[in-house]
């Protein structure tokens, strides 16, 4: 008796079919998380169109991203390894050209000939890059580092310096309580939408309005000395708004040299970016950020990482208002505004280069490898672990009974040999590669810039840790 395989037949396709629906569908749903550089993400910023992303590394390198789906477009190699990016990154020339600070020196470059076109070092080392203008011809440098907190602006063509001024020196000088005279410094600063001038916002609650081709302090103003944290100007260039540090939020009419209006926003907030053009800021809560509208101070949406242990910080908004961006030094995230939810996000792959041996239990490790020498750590005193965060190439000592952290070993870097150990208290080693890292990892625990730091260098430190 012969038995017809069509049914059987039928079903099968049938169950294929399901299954590839089924698979399809999940795809659809699965959020997308690619692999992004090979150390920590700095930088990032969207282009003038917002079709793009940039986002710059410790890994000496750059990439620039489809906004949309996240896909990678491009990547580009510093021809120095030690040539960390950081700070702010801005797009030139309708999105063709990209300007980034890099360790020591400031980088233009051509995307689609995917050359440098320049490379400036005559710039103070410790020097952000805080601005460029509308029209991208300026850049603003300033240094707060510097007793006299300088200001510089460049020619973004010649490169020649505009204006090198030190609002230390044009601010009202101010005795503390001993008598001591106390400059003021650049907290903030922008630059006016046409370009012409440069609006800053000081630590003794000045606001000063710098005319650029003519070199003169067109205004000064304050309503109070409590320092000035954040600035921003209106697309009009009218109206100025200075941010203190008690979240009381100025807004000025520069021309007429007026206080327009004074809102409180609430104080247990940490404002972290606002945008005047897009009438908005971000709170950092803990695992979130918190968009709200910056005149009412109501709530616009809400950004929620859903590991508690990570953070935000740096975030930029896209100038359509469609998409939000932030980072979290191994991965950066992008975040629809209308929704709060993560579109997708780009992990960092970092490994540790420091050699390691764990516990038969994997709950700690047993011995760490520095400079050719073998430690052993004394589990009834020193817990040594690696983060927790995904990506996080780091080992850290902490008490065994009171789990108070006495070290961090950083490693990771894109020079595979270097490495750091410090301590909260700003006490630190390094091999001779992981001197080159020091600017990183000095704001994360406490070391100070040179020539303060020096004296903080202690020579076999993880020796003397381990006693």
């Amino acid at each position: 008796m012969k038995t017809s395989l069509k049914p059987y037949i039928i079903s099968a396709l049938y169950l294929l079919f399901a299954l590839f629906i089924d698979q399809s569908f999940a795809q659809k749903k699965r959020l997308m998380v690619q692999q992004g550089h090979s150390s920590f993400v700095e930088t990032i910023a969207f282009s003038p169109d917002d079709s793009k992303i940039f986002t710059g590394s410790v890994d000496a390198s750059f990439k620039i991203w489809d906004t949309k789906t996240g896909k990678l477009i491009q990547v580009v190699r510093l021809d120095n390894p030690t040539d960390y990016i950081s700070g702010k990154a801005f797009f030139l020339k309708n999105g063709k050209q990209v300007l980034f600070r890099p360790l020591n020196n400031i980088q233009l470059w051509d995307l689609e000939k995917q050359e440098r076109i320049w490379l400036n070092k005559n710039i103070p080392s410790d020097a952000e890059l805080f601005n460029v203008s509308n029209k991208g011809d300026k850049i603003l440098l300033v240094d707060k580092l510097n007793p006299l907190s300088k200001s510089i602006v460049l020619d973004i063509n010649t490169q020649k310096k505009l204006i090198d001024v030190s609002f230390g020196l044009v601010a009202d000088y101010k005795a503390n309580e001993k008598g001591s005279v106390q400059m003021a410094k650049t907290q903030d600063a922008v630059f006016s939408p046409d370009g012409k001038a440069l609006m800053s916002g000081l630590d003794n609650g000045e606001v000063i309005w710098l005319d650029i081709p003519e070199k003169r302090v067109f205004a000064q103003l304050t309503k109070d000395s409590v320092s000035i944290q954040k600035v921003g100007v209106s697309a009009d260039g009218l109206s100025f708004f200075a941010l203190n540090s008690n979240n009381l939020m100025n807004v000025w009419d520069v021309y007429n040299q007026k206080l327009l209006n004074s809102f409180q926003l609430p104080k247990e907030d940490t404002i972290i970016a606002f945008w005047p053009n897009q009438l908005s800021f971000v709170v950092s809560n803990a695992n979130q950020l918190i968009l709200k509208d910056l005149n009412t101070g109501q709530l616009i949406q809400k950004f929620i990482l859903s590991d508690k242990k990570r953070y935000h910080y740096d975030p930029v908004i896209s100038s359509n208002k469609a998409t939000l961006l932030s980072l979290d030094n191994f991965m950066f995230m992008a975040w629809s505004v209308k929704t709060g939810k993560l579109l997708y996000k780009i992990e960092s792959s970092i490994t540790t280069s420091i050699p390691y041996r764990y516990s038969p239990d994997s709950t700690h490790i047993t011995q760490v490898t520095l400079a050719s020498k073998d430690y052993s750590l004394n589990k009834q005193k020193l817990i040594a672990t690696k983060g927790k965060r995904q990506g996080d190439p780091n080992i850290y000592l902490k008490d065994a009974k009171t789990q108070e952290l006495k070290a961090t070993i950083y490693s990771g870097f894109s020079n595979e040999k270097a490495w750091i150990i410090t301590t909260p208290k700003g006490k630190y080693d390094a091999n001779e590669e992981g001197l080159q890292y020091l600017h990183y990892v000095k704001g994360r625990d406490k070391i100070l810039p040179l020539p303060k730091r020096d004296r903080n260098r202690v020579k076999g430190l993880l020796k003397k840790i381990l006693k």
